[in-house]
């Protein structure tokens, strides 16, 4: 492939859109006037999705006069964008452990584009608006993006023009031109967007690999936004999503931190704190409805007491939500998304040796600080129970980064045995934290009604809590047989 081509993807509505096409800060900033006409791009991948497991995209764009390019993006390496001319009917070129695929066209867009020169020093920047359809087995979206593009040499050139162009046009991020096609070929455009599959493999180096988990985080985190923001989208899990986002990030940064500028570290994970201090209450008062009341009304529909305790906590969500939205909402959430990508860019070095012994160590290390927190399991108190849990989670998710790198089915047997451990220990802390809530909430009100529906929920949960009980102990029981899968 010839050269290395970063780019930086935005994504606006029309009437956005509309206004960026017609800015004259655009016209002031351009060289030359813009060149215009229509473009044709293919995306291709494995019938499994490999190659964005990969985190790799490939795509043949034709332009109407003729030319066509083909791109390779990878999320992995440093300013992963490489694109070459496409003579004739050359073979699309991948890296040797990919070239066995049945690489398959997933999704063809059809764009109308109009493309500036920059006039910003030497760097000779490309600005290139895009609007037309995504079509992608049955399903069919319009597209409206801004692709900045310019030499390596001119990244943070690229990262303040996207800075300047979301502030001014409120534009979302996107990692990559192919994500809006990946998200409507695999049915999860529009819906919150769960960690994506990873399949990291051996011959990666440390810090690609680490750009790698980073930036499929940072896609979590990003394409959640809209999700939380739509008066009619699922919130719920919105939030959620978001949430185990930064929290997958946080726990990427801690695994890989010898691989980390410090200054840069500290920064982003004070971003990322604060972030998930926005996003905390308001998972917690959906917790607390969907594990706590709800199940207490399946038991007593109608309940006064109970219902009482439904309306005042939907309140309470809906002021909390409202208070985390500047956080989600405003340009500051743009700016911090554009500010993690940057860090994935630049504060990453490679480190020493290979990426499956730092693997084997890395596992090794968390796998030993779990088992010493549950050493004495049967008279843990809640909150070491919790401190267990979080030494889980931890695990849990360093397992899910790197086991892509050993044995399938060891792997595969460690992780549900740690995700059912988890699990039940979550639970439990569930009902420990709503136990302290509820009896708040009765010193705070006299209402005879309210006192029953908390008798009742708290006593039910009683009884759930003894069966998770027995539930707890099996689960460490069995975790503590699974075998190494890193040994």
């Amino acid at each position: 492939m010839s050269g290395n081509h970063p780019a930086l993807v935005l994504s606006f509505d029309s009437e956005a859109f509309s206004k960026l096409k017609a800015s004259p800060r655009l016209a002031a900033l351009a060289a030359k006037p813009p060149v215009s006409g229509e473009r044709w791009v293919s995306r291709f991948d494995g019938p499994g999705f490999e190659l964005a497991a990969q985190g790799l995209g490939l795509a043949v764009s034709r332009d109407d006069g003729g030319a066509a390019m083909q791109i390779l993006t990878s999320e992995a390496e440093r300013h992963g964008r490489w694109q070459s001319p496409l003579p004739g009917n050359e073979p699309l070129a991948l890296p040797a452990e990919f070239q066995a695929l049945e690489l398959l066209p997933f999704a063809i867009e059809t764009l109308a584009y109009q493309s500036h020169r920059l006039a910003l020093g030497r760097a000779g920047l490309r600005l290139d608006l895009e609007a037309g359809r995504i079509e992608a087995l049955d399903r069919s979206q319009p597209v409206f993006r801004a692709v900045i593009g310019g030499p390596a040499m001119a990244w943070r050139r690229l990262v303040a023009l996207a800075r300047l162009l979301m502030g001014d046009y409120g534009g979302e991020l996107m990692l990559a031109e192919g994500d809006m096609a990946l998200a409507l070929a695999q049915g999860t455009l529009g819906r919150a967007r769960k960690s994506r599959r990873m399949g990291l493999h051996d011959k990666i180096a440390k810090g690609d690999a680490l750009r790698l988990i980073a930036r499929l985080c940072i896609g979590q985190i990003a394409a959640n936004r809209p999700v939380i923001l739509d008066p009619g989208g699922d919130t719920v899990e919105g939030v959620h999503q978001m949430r185990v986002g930064v929290r997958r990030l946080r726990s990427a940064i801690n695994l890989f931190r010898p691989l980390l500028k410090p200054a840069l570290a500290e920064k982003v994970t004070a971003e990322l704190k604060e972030l998930a201090a926005q996003l905390g209450p308001v998972r917690d008062a959906d917790v607390f409805q969907e594990v706590i009341l709800d199940p207490a009304l399946a038991q007593l529909p109608g309940h006064p007491g109970l219902e009482r305790l439904k309306n005042d906590l939907e309140a309470k969500r809906v002021a909390l939500l409202g208070g985390a939205f500047p956080a989600i909402g405003g340009p500051r959430f743009s700016d911090l998304m554009l500010t993690l990508l940057d860090w994935s860019e630049t504060g990453v070095s490679e480190g020493e040796g290979d990426l499956k012994s730092f693997a084997v160590q890395a596992l090794e290390k968390r796998h030993r600080k779990l088992m010493k927190a549950g050493r004495d399991f049967l008279n843990l108190d809640p909150a070491l129970r919790h401190q267990l849990r979080i030494r889980g989670k931890k695990m849990r998710y360093a397992a899910e980064f790197l086991h892509t790198l050993f044995g399938e089915g060891k792997a595969r047997r460690y992780l549900e045995s740690l995700t059912n451990l988890v699990d039940v220990l979550g639970h439990l802390n569930d009902i420990a934290v709503a136990r302290r809530v509820l009896e708040e909430k009765r010193s705070q009100d006299a209402d005879n009604a309210l006192h029953h529906g908390i008798g009742f929920a708290e006593g039910w949960h009683a009884g759930r809590a003894a069966l998770l009980e027995e539930q707890a102990i099996k689960a460490w029981t069995d975790f503590k047989r699974q075998d190494k899968f890193w040994k």
